[in-house]
């Protein structure tokens, strides 16, 4: 299997259980998302972000123009964003969150989670 289907399979699958869990349950996500901006648990889900951000950056870190960059961005995005939780203040975070904590913010991201997971799983299991 080429290297980056399976990551576009797993990217793809999960955004688009994040945009369905978004519908069905997005008050409760929106309340889980300010009691997480209050945790210290911030630091630990960082450093596993980072793990993994770094994992499919050393796996995939293609840059070709094609298609498999998005793979490439969400692994680099993930990645900064652990370090974000690692390095930044609890303040900082805090006003990071809070600026995505918004209804607008939800149905955005709910929009792009379907885009994007619809788009990798067509590619990744499609395997164009």
């Amino acid at each position: 299997m080429e290297v980056t289907l399976f990551p576009a399979q797993l990217f793809g699958m999960y955004f688009i259980a994040i945009g369905i869990a978004s519908l069905l349950k997005g008050k409760e996500l929106a309340e889980s998302v300010d009691a997480f901006r209050k945790s210290p648990l911030l630091t630990y889900v960082g450093a596993f972000l980072v793990m993994l951000g770094l994992s499919f950056v050393i796996l995939h870190n293609v840059w070709d123009g094609t298609w498999r960059v998005v793979i490439t961005v969400i692994a680099w995005l993930t990645l900064l964003e652990g370090l974000a939780y690692l390095w930044l203040p609890q303040k900082a975070i805090g006003k990071l969150i809070n600026w995505f904590n918004t209804r607008w913010w939800y149905v955005v991201a709910t929009i792009l989670s379907f885009a994007l997971g619809a788009f990798l799983v067509v590619m990744g299991f499609g395997g164009i």
